[in-house]
């Protein structure tokens, strides 16, 4: 932790800091070697005031205050977690693995004995040697470091053929010396090849200049989405083709974009990007007028010939403020 102090003409000047910590941890000011629960030093040029914040073998909540001569600040908090979790609750993050690596197939959300996010080093297990036949390992396998952005573990899964397997995560290396464990997940892994294609948006009708959001969508013989895969060609030249006066601004898609026919499709479905699993996405806004606005793409080589053929997506514009005029 940082504390900066300046002078009125926002030079780095020299003010005495106090730093004191409630709870659990404690605290140690790098330049003097000084530690404790609270401290109080003068900052020599205004730009050595770093402390950091270590733990005491306690776990819960430190609050740290924070004051200099002028000012009190805002107090700050920071979480210790036990070295061990109390729950670990798993979710399926990815709904059809594909036969290889699944980077996050499987999430985990653990807390401790305090109810505090639990983030060290979490492992998943196969279920039993025959799930591990099909995808896993009862070997456990280390997931990815904590995602602080989504409050997670994520866990990768190796596929090896078509099936379900079960699994478990583990706040431990071995199974032997676990002292949480999940509840069992079961994961798909599917080998279906495409046989058709799917134009949608994401809605039926828009506003006026509302962004929109357009997957392309492999499909199995059965008409159901599939695992994640690159096409080379799923679509025929030319690509996807607009007809309406859709906008790109402030998106990375572009008129462009969408005349490509080579796709990887996306593995999991996020609320924050639109991203669907089994999709490729393209993002445009709507007209400013109401209207129609049509897709229309024809299959590529990547599917049978009985998949080669034209598919259409419409959606509509309302343009509430138009039609009050005419009323």
């Amino acid at each position: 932790m940082a504390v900066r102090t300046y002078n009125a003409a926002s030079a780095a000047a020299g003010e005495s800091i106090t730093v004191s910590i409630s709870g659990a941890g404690q605290l140690f000011h790098t330049a003097t070697s000084v530690g404790g629960t609270s401290i109080t030093v003068k900052s020599a040029g205004g730009t050595d005031g770093n402390f950091e914040i270590r733990p005491d073998g306690r776990a819960g909540v430190a609050t740290i205050a924070v004051s200099t001569t002028s000012t009190t600040f805002s107090s700050k908090t920071v979480s210790f977690y036990a070295a061990a979790a109390k729950t670990i609750t798993a979710t399926v993050g990815t709904p059809l693995l594909a036969i290889g690596a699944n980077t996050g197939a499987v999430r985990g959300v653990a807390v401790d004995a305090n109810g505090v996010a639990w983030t060290g080093q979490a492992y998943i297990v196969a279920s039993s040697a025959t799930d591990a036949l099909v995808a896993g390992s009862t070997t456990p396998v280390a997931c990815a470091a904590y995602d602080t952005t989504n409050a997670r573990h994520n866990c990768p899964v190796t596929a090896l053929k078509a099936g379900t397997a079960k699994f478990k995560i583990i706040d431990a290396s071995t199974v032997a010396a676990a002292t949480a464990t999940s509840n069992e997940v079961t994961v798909t892994v599917s080998t279906a090849t495409a046989a058709t294609v799917k134009l949608e948006f994401d809605k039926a009708t828009y506003a006026p200049n509302e962004r929109a959001r357009i997957y392309v969508t492999p499909l199995d013989s059965t008409g159901k989405a599939m695992q994640s895969a690159t096409y080379a060609s799923l679509l025929a030249a030319g690509g996807v083709t607009v007809i309406g006066s859709v906008s790109y601004t402030g998106t990375t898609t572009t008129a462009d974009s969408l005349t490509v026919t080579s796709f990887t499709t996306a593995a999991q479905t996020s609320s924050t990007s639109g991203a669907k699993a089994g999709s490729m996405q393209f993002t445009v806004y709507m007209p400013a007028a109401g209207g129609t606005v049509t897709l229309s793409a024809t299959g590529g080589t990547s599917l049978p010939l009985a998949g080669q053929v034209a598919v259409t997506a419409s959606a509509t514009v309302t343009d509430s403020g138009a039609a009050a005029l005419l009323l």
